[in-house]
């Protein structure tokens, strides 16, 4: 039997730990915390305390929170991805002024992991909430290397749209608006001046998870996106 595992980027982790809604996600994709995987350097990169400073992202998300959850996670390193591929995926997604992509170290160990996995016998998705890196990955020079991963990036705007499927809109709108601040596309979708009814709702999600698909060149999965 084919072992699935659910690997989760930073910003996926502190934006679904801070919405609560990281074990309803888990219930979404029928699995638990032991097939979930999270970069070793999370809790050293959130886990110290940080001076609130104007303008720190840190202060939208409920660290405690994320913390507790990453704890009970098992995490990559270095040892667990091809390390040639990790350092070609660098170079590639570096930053120009004319393609102005970028792909920081925990992406490329993600994606270098995730490519190795998929091409033995265990299945790996990606939970993504950095659509910059995303969109980067959709170009000539990467083809070879996202194919492994084509159909298994899930974004946050579909894990939000499968929770409102499988725990209605209500459950989830209540958690939503309470740290709308999390997400600016969310509060957008959402409506923060005035709240936003289900279909609208709804709709714009769809939208969403249609235009970045497109954008991506298929990368995502078709999971939660309809």
């Amino acid at each position: 039997m084919t072992a699935i595992f659910y690997c989760l980027d930073n910003d996926i982790l502190l934006k679904l730990a801070t919405l609560d809604l990281f074990d309803e996600t888990l219930e979404l994709l029928n699995t638990n915390y032991s097939q979930v995987r999270i970069l070793g350097t999370f809790k050293y990169k959130f886990g110290k305390p940080k001076k609130r400073r104007r303008g720190n992202k840190s202060q939208n998300y409920n660290l405690e929170k994320a913390l507790e959850i990453a704890g009970n996670l098992t995490e990559i390193s270095n040892e667990n991805m091809n390390p040639l591929l990790h350092k070609k995926i660098l170079k590639l997604g570096v930053f120009t002024e004319d393609n102005g992509r970028k792909i920081d170290e925990g992406e490329a160990t993600l994606i270098a992991y995730l490519n190795e996995i998929n091409q033995q016998r265990e299945s790996g998705y990606l939970l993504t909430g950095d659509k910059n890196c995303l969109r980067g990955l959709a170009t000539p020079e990467f083809a070879e290397i996202v194919e492994p991963l084509k159909g298994k990036i899930l974004c946050l705007e579909q894990l939000i749209l499968g929770n409102i499927r499988l725990h209605g809109f209500d459950f989830v709108k209540n958690k939503v608006y309470d740290y709308l601040y999390c997400d600016t596309n969310l509060k957008c979708i959402f409506g923060y001046s005035q709240k936003l009814p289900e279909t609208q709702v709804i709709h714009s999600l769809i939208n969403e998870i249609r235009t970045l698909n497109q954008q991506t060149s298929n990368l995502l999965s078709p999971k939660f996106s309809c």
